[in-house]
């Protein structure tokens, strides 16, 4: 098996073991996102962006935007409230 094959292989199982995903279906959402991060739209190495609480693949993010989104998750209602000017403590 060359390199390459092997890659795919192994890029597949990951797809499908972590999300539940296809190589075919991730693909897929790289063409529908025109290859570009779906919050920051830059051309970068992007990765599944999924609920974890729900696994629902939700698209793909570069690693920058999906470790925003991470962090944010939880405290999302809190942070849009500060940038309103309407928080308080």
């Amino acid at each position: 098996m060359r390199d390459q094959e092997r890659t795919s292989a192994k890029q597949q199982a990951h797809l499908k073991h972590r999300y539940g995903i296809s190589l075919d279906e991730f693909n897929k959402m790289l063409a529908d996102q025109e290859g570009r991060c779906a919050v920051c739209v830059e051309q970068r190495k992007l990765c599944v962006d999924h609920d974890h609480e729900t696994g629902r693949v939700r698209g793909l993010l570069c690693r920058r935007c999906n470790l925003a989104m991470q962090a944010l998750d939880t405290n999302l209602a809190r942070a849009l409230a500060y940038l309103d000017g309407s928080h308080g403590l």
